[in-house]
């Protein structure tokens, strides 16, 4: 389809998530609703240069005269035949058209109340109104505890968090959700109760509260269909974290995992403990019920397995090498196989004592022994550990069920300074520097967006959402970061003098400016933070501060400081930080609150507008009063744009500040 330049463009992924996969031009999963936009409007930035950047939105008004985007109406767009679609968080794209191709315009998720109608006292008026927020304002909530994170950050097809059950009391058929899915597994017992447990047991790194205390012989049950909805698999992949209340008895067991037919019964394989002797047996069986191989398992650190202490258990089968490894507490058995495992449903239990079990999770697929299979049995290997700040981060996105991509990560402009990390958003508590490694209170953020911008701040830099809806980051060494520079450090000129016309300078309609602002002045900036060795080093690290003062800037305006926390940022990042901060503010500067931009019957005003104009960009502004010589200001940055677009005319008002 050809448009006019400047044209408007709505797509709405009407049957999409917020975690789903990202939508291409291409795909007929998008609805084009750009016949019915009759206005248009999106405002992203921040007004204080000094706070972090909001959530940008975007409001798109939609011709409804035909009710087809009325959720009420079955026969309207909103209705696949039988189920409702479009719902909120559902993906939006907007683009503008220019020349021959769309350029990106606004990326988000419709918001909180999807298709609302006007009413009259008539009926319908005939419009409805979409409220849009870009990835900042939707953002999933991260796992709260490490072992969470550590699994979400590997993907697994099935999830069954205890930290998600509401009940207090868990008994015969009572579900326990799917994380991912939104199955169930099912609690089946003969006695007793089961019930989310809290123990300073749980209290470390690698560690969530609650468990899931299941009593006696109680045990849960997932289905086949949940776990293995296509049949019999060839790969597979198990694991949980699991410990006893009491040892068991001489006699006993205690049934850690297994796989049975659903149909005849048929064990294809158990995990369990043995109360004779405390140690762990793997058991693999054929199709009929033979015995294949089994192998026992020796705790290294003790003489039992079974004396309360808590121990990640995974099992990896993997038919084409006829292979099933099963690391219990770290230690290693590999035991033959058949080279399918068929169709089974997943228990976790029965034993003779009350066990503790958390975190259940399946995977399609062999893990990787070297990687995955290391993060889960060590709580020292975590997945923002090692690789560059940009592929730690990506892993943290990834916790909450995107995927990212190329283009995610070539959207994002980090520092090329390879010590920053993502410390600040799990870290141990600070307290004294006689504080022990295994002395962790682990603190992390709420949500994505909270993670985002800890991540930045800890870097001493700004993060927003572009137009294509991804994460951009400046970061304190944006100087000194060619590609930050190549996007961003060369200046665009706003003009109002008609004798400065030239090359990348475009006029304005009019500016609001500021005075000189002493509320903007900082002139004693500091940055406290452990200093350590990366990854740090928990027991050695020190406390350390690192201060620049500007004396000048406080004879006249007394001090005005700012105190920073970096946790694990390191010296010169800190140094720089406050170097930079004290070097920008220590003097007043003026600001823009408004450059009106009007780009009607100016070709080159609405090609930059279209397909250059971001957040953050640097900018020089001339302006010029009544009856003065026009004065430029150097040195800002875009903080703020507002487009105000309809079929008739449109204006951009952007904000400009250090």
């Amino acid at each position: 389809m050809t448009y006019a330049d400047g044209q408007i463009i709505v797509r709405v992924a009407l049957q999409t998530g917020p975690n789903d996969a990202r939508l291409t031009d291409g795909d007929p999963g998008w609805t084009d609703l750009t016949d019915r936009v009759l206005a248009y409007r999106d405002d992203r930035g921040r007004q204080d240069p000094l706070q972090p950047f909001p959530a940008g939105t975007a409001t798109i008004t939609l011709d409804n005269g035909d009710r087809a985007l009325d959720p009420s109406n079955p026969d309207g767009l909103l209705f696949d035949g039988t189920d409702q679609i479009g719902l909120p968080l559902c993906q939006v794209k907007v683009t503008q058209w220019w020349n021959g191709a769309e350029h990106p315009r606004f990326f988000g998720y419709l918001g909180p109340e999807a298709w609302p109608g006007d009413q009259s006292p008539y009926g319908n008026s005939g419009e409805t109104t979409l409220h849009v927020v870009d990835a900042l304002g939707h953002s999933p909530e991260l796992p709260q505890d490490v072992w969470g994170i550590v699994l979400a950050a590997l993907q697994p097809d099935w999830w069954m968090r205890m930290d998600d059950i509401a009940f207090p009391v868990l008994d015969d058929a009572s579900q326990v959700p799917d994380y991912i899915t939104g199955g169930h597994a099912t609690m089946q017992a003969t006695y007793g109760i089961s019930r989310p447990y809290v123990t300073s047991l749980r209290a470390g790194v690698g560690l969530g509260d609650p468990g899931l205390r299941m009593s006696g012989d109680a045990f849960l049950r997932t289905p086949a269909s949940g776990i293995m909805p296509d049949g019999d698999e060839a790969s597979m992949s198990f694991a949980l974290y699991w410990s006893t209340f009491a040892q068991v008895a001489a006699g006993d067991t205690a049934t850690v995992l297994q796989c049975i037919d659903p149909v005849d019964s048929t064990q294809r394989f158990v995990i369990y403990v043995d109360g004779d002797d405390g140690l762990a047996y793997v058991e693999t069986y054929d199709a009929g019920g033979t015995l294949i191989d089994s192998a026992s398992i020796s705790p290294f650190a003790s003489s039992r397995w079974d004396k309360g202490q808590g121990h990640v258990v995974v099992a990896r089968y993997d038919g084409g090498s006829t292979h099933l490894k099963v690391w219990f507490g770290g230690v290693l058995a590999t035991v033959d196989c058949a080279s399918l495992l068929y169709e089974s449903d997943l228990i976790i239990g029965p034993s003779d004592v009350d066990v503790l079990i958390d975190e259940v999770a399946v995977w399609r697929r062999p893990l990787s022994i070297s990687q995955e299979v290391a993060q889960m049995t060590t709580v020292t290997k975590v997945p923002w550990e090692g690789n560059t700040w940009g592929d730690r981060l990506g892993r943290w996105i990834e916790t909450t069920g995107r995927t990212v991509t190329s283009d995610d990560t070539n959207e994002w402009h980090l520092t090329d300074d390879t010590t920053i990390g993502l410390w600040g958003l799990l870290r141990p508590a600070r307290r004294t520097i006689e504080n022990i490694a295994s002395d962790y209170e682990v603190t992390i953020p709420a949500s994505l967006a909270d993670a985002y911008q800890t991540t930045a701040g800890y870097g001493y830099g700004a993060r927003w959402a572009t137009k294509s809806g991804y994460l951009r980051f400046r970061t304190v060494h944006a100087l000194t970061d060619a590609t930050y520079a190549e996007h961003y450090a060369t200046p665009v000129l706003f003009t109002d003098d008609p004798g400065t016309l030239g090359t990348d300078e475009y006029r304005h309609a009019g500016v609001q400016v500021t005075g000189l602002r002493v509320d903007r002045i900082i002139n004693d900036a500091s940055a406290s933070y452990l200093y350590s060795t990366t990854p740090p080093a928990v027991g050695t690290a020190s406390a350390m501060t690192n201060r620049a003062i500007d004396f000048a800037s406080q004879r006249r305006y007394g001090r005005r400081s700012i105190e920073l926390t970096s946790e694990w940022c390191d010296w010169v990042l800190n140094q720089s930080a406050v170097d930079q901060i004290v070097a920008r503010y220590a003097q007043p500067f003026q600001e823009f609150e408004n450059i009106h931009l009007d780009p009607l019957n100016d070709p080159d005003l609405t090609e930059w507008l279209i397909t250059t104009c971001e957040l953050e960009q640097a900018c020089d502004v001339t302006y010029t009063s009544v009856g003065a010589d026009p004065v430029t200001v150097e040195g800002l940055n875009i903080q703020r744009i507002a487009f105000d677009w309809t079929p008739e005319r449109w204006t951009v008002d952007i904000l400009a500040a250090a």
